[in-house]
């Protein structure tokens, strides 16, 4: 197989999604970027978390994370609360607005995945399921 052509199968897929569900959410006037959805998907699914866990766990600059998090939270989509172990760190929770708007945008993201993927079989889809995660080693 030739890796450019590889490389350039993979970039397009990967750009068809991005500009479908950006289309997605600026139809919706969802207020959340898709990345936002995503930090907040991983606050639901891991409670406590700090801004420096979600910047290890995403590979991202914590002081990325730090913006992100500081404008989600004037947004009234997550809040903070003191560590009670460790009083320097925060824990990160999705408020009931947050929850919402997440789930609203994670949605939009599965129809645009939907949309990409629509050619393929059930089989096809579990197998590439099963190469994404062996690609990333399932880390989020």
């Amino acid at each position: 197989m030739n890796q450019r052509a590889l490389s350039r199968a993979i970039r397009t897929t990967f750009m068809q999604l991005k500009r479908n569900t950006q289309k997605k959410y600026t139809a919706t006037k969802l207020p959340i970027h898709p990345r936002d959805a995503h930090f907040m998907e991983q606050l639901e699914l891991n409670p406590g978390m700090s801004p420096q866990d979600l910047a290890l766990k995403n590979d991202i600059d914590k002081a990325y994370i730090t913006r992100r998090v500081r404008e989600l939270e004037q947004r009234g989509f997550i809040s903070r609360s003191p560590n009670p172990d460790d009083h320097r760190r925060v824990h990160l929770a999705l408020t009931e607005a947050g929850a919402e708007v997440m789930t609203r945008g994670l949605t939009l993201m599965e129809e645009s995945e939907a949309m990409v993927f629509a050619k393929l079989t059930e089989a096809e889809l579990l197998t590439l399921y099963g190469l994404l995660k062996k690609c990333v080693c399932d880390k989020n």
